[in-house]
């Protein structure tokens, strides 16, 4: 994992669609304060944040019992991380017809069609069919 901005998505393995695969799509910036930084850092951060806890949560309830896994996209500063974020959530949200089950804030990107084929890296990744 490296340690630049980039967006990321959280998924499980064993799922054939996008929609029950990818749980959580986020994004960080630069983490000067703190080591690791970037990708590195936002992961194995001790900071609680909404959908880290909730996802601890359903996994010591037996909630979600697949291995998890993580693909990411690197990106040149915490703006255009952002950008991809947005992007990417809002074409899962037009294919599944919802936000990832971690995502709870609703992020919109005005030209998502642009990102299109960072989001089908993304699918192939995580093992999905595209």
């Amino acid at each position: 994992m490296p340690e630049v901005p980039g967006a990321y998505a959280i998924y499980r393995q064993a799922h054939v669609d996008v929609c029950g695969t990818i749980l959580d799509i986020g994004e960080c910036g630069p983490r000067p304060k703190s080591k690791p930084h970037g990708l590195r850092g936002r992961l194995a951060s001790g900071v609680a944040h909404s959908a880290s806890e909730q996802m601890a949560l359903d996994i010591r309830r037996g909630h979600i019992r697949n291995d998890l896994r993580v693909v990411w996209v690197e990106a040149e500063t915490k703006k255009r991380a952002k950008e991809i974020q947005d992007a990417l959530i809002t074409l899962f949200r037009r294919e599944c017809g919802e936000q990832p089950k971690y995502n709870t804030k609703p992020e919109n990107h005005s030209n998502p069609e642009s990102f299109v084929l960072i989001y089908a890296a993304l699918k192939v990744a995580a093992g999905c069919k595209t």
